[in-house]
């Protein structure tokens, strides 16, 4: 954790990636 504490912009790309991902699938399953 010590990473990404000393990183928090890292956080924001992984929700960021996760985000855009949820939404690609989420079209692609409709």
């Amino acid at each position: 954790m010590s990473l990404l504490s000393r990183k928090p912009y890292v956080v924001a790309l992984l929700v960021m990636t996760a985000a855009a991902a949820v939404s690609i699938i989420a079209g692609v399953a409709s």
